[in-house]
């Protein structure tokens, strides 16, 4: 026999890989359209842009300050243009210094931000969370956390329980004010 393996098994791997492939290709795409639509629409809300009188028509001053911001719309668009290779290389780089960090990391306050990011009870459509970088960098959130969550079980402990302390005494301060 030529070959030590199965060639239908091989080529069955082959198409597995693949399709994972191109499943992670897509959730890329997904995720850079949602942060890409998150972004214009805080920028849209940010501009709160009068849209004219009850009858209908635009007052001079308001004409006015639509023009100054449209013009520094098209100062800051000219300023920085990302391209999906750039934010999948910024988001990949974020997860990657948010590990590096977790491990390397000095002080129990940048060990608490870190951790505090990769929460799956943060928001994960506001752009760049934990899991929208991860998800455009091609990473697992999942298997993240678990790692982390396995690797770093004392330190979590140790924080969820000063956390709960923190709140405990808060409420007592609280209560005793009233």
């Amino acid at each position: 026999m030529l070959f030590n393996f199965d060639p239908l098994e091989f080529l069955e791997s082959a198409a597995t890989a693949f399709r994972n492939a191109r499943e992670r290709r897509r959730l890329r795409r997904e995720a850079l359209l949602s942060f890409r639509t998150s972004l214009l629409r805080e920028v849209i809300t940010q501009l709160d842009l009068p849209f004219g009188s009850q009858d209908g028509t635009r007052s001079v001053e308001a004409a006015t300050q639509v023009e100054q911001r449209k013009k520094s719309i098209a100062l800051c668009a000219d300023m920085v243009r990302w391209t999906d290779d750039d934010i999948t290389r910024l988001c990949d780089a974020m997860v990657q210094t948010a590990l590096e960090s977790l491990r390397d990391a000095k002080t129990d306050d940048t060990r608490r931000e870190v951790l505090c990011w990769m929460a799956p009870a943060a928001n994960a459509k506001a752009p760049f969370s934990f899991e929208f970088c991860c998800r455009v960098g091609g990473f697992e959130p999942d298997a993240i956390r678990h790692f982390v969550g396995r690797n770093y079980r004392d330190l979590i402990k140790k924080f969820v329980g000063q956390e709960q302390s923190e709140e405990r005494e808060n409420a007592n301060q609280l209560a005793m004010a009233i």
